[in-house]
């Protein structure tokens, strides 16, 4: 490896990714339900350039960015909030989005399906969070 490679390469083992994706979790539930029951409502995710919305976004880029400071080096960790906040803005627009469309509610089935299929994506932006923390 180069050194300059060399410098700026940061090595984990498998017990701080398994950290890493715990600690993304735990941002998870702190943006997505606190911050946002808090700060965010009503947030209006179906409109792209809501302000909430927008504001929902940026917690959870913020806060993978505290998340990933101690797991790589700072442009890493800057990118990778970047791609979490980006990401996850997208997804929960598609959701509500479809949701709002399809007149789902919260009493209804398909509103827990859409839910679920929008959780399962921000858990698998993570993975790949995680996965990227280890080759970059």
């Amino acid at each position: 490896m180069h050194d300059l490679a060399a410098k700026w390469c940061v090595r984990i083992d498998m017990n701080e990714i398994v950290l890493l994706l715990f600690a993304l979790a735990i941002k998870h539930g702190v943006c997505d339900l606190a911050l946002q029951a808090l700060y965010c409502r009503p947030s209006n995710k179906h409109i792209f350039l809501s302000p909430r919305a927008m504001i929902h976004s940026l917690h959870h880029g913020v806060g993978a960015w505290i998340v990933l400071l101690p797991f790589t080096n700072y442009l890493t960790a800057i990118t990778l909030a970047l791609l979490d906040g980006f990401s996850h803005h997208i997804i929960d627009f598609c959701k509500s989005t479809l949701v709002k469309n399809k007149k789902w509610t919260i009493e209804g089935k398909m509103y827990w399906v859409a839910t679920t299929v929008d959780q399962n994506l921000h858990f698998s932006i993570y993975l790949l969070i995680a996965y990227l923390v280890t080759i970059i």
